[in-house]
């Protein structure tokens, strides 16, 4: 599947790591609601004038594509940080996309960006992945790939390089044919990311956070958006409580999917 790196000019971090990646393309004409285009002989780059938590379009003007957002993180910790995630929402869309849908996940492209962050970080910033959380809604495979989470670190230019890199060497890699659905934990995911950056294959994250509103609809949205086949649940059991872990296994024995303690 063709790829489109999306970067949106509202964006510092973004256009940090494009800054790293447009020299190897050549611009063309860009279709209407894409600011510019770039094209490379492995992949297309969009840049955009909108929010990119917002870009539910992007489906309709690059249909039968793999969308990689190149992106800010924010939080209130505001600790140096490179995070990469599927986006998607497990409950409310509070933040772009819609209520209780989530897009494609690529586990394994996801396990090459945040092993690429390990292998070439110089920075000694956090490494960490995301769950699965806010816009856009694309029904496609769609990852978001972050530099986080102040002014000061959005404009980094090592930072820049670093995720720039990942995305470039994440590209072409063979995928795995399994993944696994994380369930429970915060929302930096330590326990799957330390599983991941150990050598397995992770898509959807659904925090502790989102266990109590969740319904079985949007949990199967886990284990049906994936590139690669879901084997099993893997549920955080110290990042959930009693009652959240007996819901989530009455969704896998309803579901039919093996599920297991992590």
């Amino acid at each position: 599947m063709q790829k489109v790196i999306v970067y949106s000019t509202l964006d510092e971090a973004g256009v940090n790591i494009a800054s790293n990646i447009l020299p190897l393309c050549t611009e063309i004409s860009a279709p209407e609601k894409i600011n510019r285009l770039f094209k490379n002989k492995d992949f297309l780059v969009a840049e955009i004038n909108t929010h990119q938590l917002y870009a539910d379009f992007l489906t309709n003007v690059f249909p039968n594509f793999e969308f990689i957002f190149a992106s800010k993180h924010k939080s209130e910790a505001k600790k140096p940080s490179l995070t990469v995630h599927t986006p998607g929402n497990w409950c409310n869309a509070d933040f772009g996309g819609l209520n209780g849908k989530v897009c494609i996940s690529h586990a394994s492209l996801m396990f090459n960006v945040l092993h690429g962050f390990k292998n070439n970080s110089k920075l000694g910033w956090d490494i960490t992945l995301e769950v699965t959380h806010h816009g856009p809604y694309l029904d496609a495979p769609a990852t978001f790939v972050e530099i986080g989470s102040t002014e000061k670190e959005w404009n980094n230019k090592i930072a820049g390089k670093i995720a720039a890199d990942a995305i470039l060497n994440s590209l072409n890699l063979k995928d795995s044919e399994k993944t696994h659905f994380g369930v429970g934990g915060g929302h930096y995911a330590p326990e799957f990311t330390r599983k991941v950056l150990k050598g397995e294959i992770i898509g959807h994250i659904l925090p502790q956070y989102a266990l109590d509103c969740v319904n079985i609809c949007s949990f199967k949205e886990g284990i049906d958006k994936n590139i690669e086949k879901v084997d099993y649940v893997a549920i955080d059991w110290k990042g959930t409580r009693k009652e959240q872990r007996e819901k989530i296994i009455n969704f896998c024995e309803e579901i039919g999917i093996e599920y297991l303690k992590s």
